[in-house]
């Protein structure tokens, strides 16, 4: 197989990477948009709290070189069915840059590929690495794209609520008979005491019950 500079500049470029340290290869392989990229990436290496606050997190080596724009699926599986890339890399492609950003995985055994939304990456690359194979996601995708519908990224774009969150406090426990009726009976007597009376004469002593101010 004959193959042109710009691939053999790439394969050198591939298996230097099969020496640092381990993980799976988030490549960038196109550079249209730093916006889209910046996202992607910043998504992709966060953790992600799933229910029952359990939080996990994609192992990726992030590959930002222009030397490896427009560097194909095939092509990397290749590289990767030789040299110690690990089970799967994932490609940053033109189409990944568009919302909802469907990253190509590459599972590098095989050769099998499949689109998967950056916030079902870590799904994929933490079982992948412990040996699941990419069919098994392939077999529950839709129209070729998959997606995990469970956990919330802990680095969104935008902040999920900007309210303050306010927190029922639970209910002291029943009081005694004897103690229940004492503490009614102070709180009866605070409530009275406090209540401001009208003054004969004064503005408030002639309004009508629904317009005083207490």
């Amino acid at each position: 197989m004959v193959l042109s500079a710009d691939e053999s500049r790439r394969m050198q470029a591939l298996r230097e990477l099969e020496t640092r340290k381990p993980g799976s290869l988030l490549i960038r392989t196109d550079f249209s948009d730093e916006h889209a990229w910046a996202d992607i990436r910043r998504r992709a290496t966060a953790p992600v709290l799933v229910t029952g606050g359990d939080e996990f997190l994609a192992d990726l080596r992030v590959v930002d070189d222009p030397q490896f724009e427009g560097l194909e699926a095939a092509e990397l599986a290749a590289a990767g069915a030789d040299w110690s890339l690990g089970h799967v890399a994932f490609l940053v492609d033109d189409t990944a840059l568009i919302r909802p950003y469907p990253i190509v995985a590459v599972e590098l055994t095989t050769g099998l590929t499949l689109r998967v939304l950056v916030m079902s990456l870590w799904v994929v690359e933490n079982n992948m690495s412990g040996g699941r194979p990419l069919s098994q996601y392939a077999e529950s995708s839709t129209d070729g794209v998959y997606f995990w519908p469970g956990g919330r990224h802990l680095a969104s774009a935008r902040p999920i609520c900007t309210r303050p969150q306010h927190r029922r406090l639970p209910r002291p426990p029943p009081l005694p008979d004897g103690q229940a009726q004492v503490a009614a009976e102070v709180a009866r007597r605070r409530r009275t005491s406090s209540k401001p009376r009208s003054q004969p004469g004064s503005r408030f002593g002639q309004l009508p019950c629904s317009r005083r101010i207490w």
